[in-house]
Order: structure tokens, then sequence, then C-alpha cells
């Protein structure tokens, strides 16, 4: 399902979420802790699968340079370090 971000449900889920996050970080447990890097290491994968589709696809339009690709191979290869780091502390 998609939604606008424009959009008021965009807001409330967004909401819903953040609030959902930061009531798992004052819990303080390992076990939520590793729920929020899951949460977020999985929708900033999201992210960049739809980033890296518009890249092929402004590639393919024959507007793209090659900056956008660079950006993305670097967001990916600090999100692998940051779970990567994650998953050590919990080890």
């Amino acid at each position: 399902m998609q939604i606008l971000v424009s959009s008021h449900k965009y807001e409330l889920a967004r909401g819903l979420a953040d609030h959902l996050l930061d009531e798992n970080v004052r819990c303080g447990s390992p076990a939520l802790a590793a729920v929020n890097r899951a949460t977020l290491a999985a929708a900033f994968s999201r992210i960049l699968r739809n980033l890296g589709a518009a890249v092929r696809r402004a590639r393919g339009s024959g507007k793209a340079d090659g900056s956008v690709e660079r950006i993305l191979g670097g967001v990916r290869s600090r999100l692998r370090l940051w779970a990567e780091s994650a998953d050590e502390e919990e080890g």
C-alpha cells in the first residue's frame, strides 16, 4: 500500500511509528532496541531500493549523471556498517 507523503494518513502513520520507536528507546530493553534496529534497517533498505529504481529510470531516460548512484553506494555502505556494529553489540 502506498500513501502520499502529503496525506493526513501518512502523517498519522509516521507519528505512530515515531512514538513507538521513542517508547522502545525509553524502556531501555535490549530486545526493544533490536526491534528498533531491525525496523529502521528495513525502512532504510526499502527507501534505498526505491531510490535505486528511480535512478535506473532516470538513467534509462538519459537524465542521470552518476552522482546519485555514488551517494546511494555510500549510504548502503554506512547502513551495513551500522547493522554490523549493532550485531556485535548484541553478540
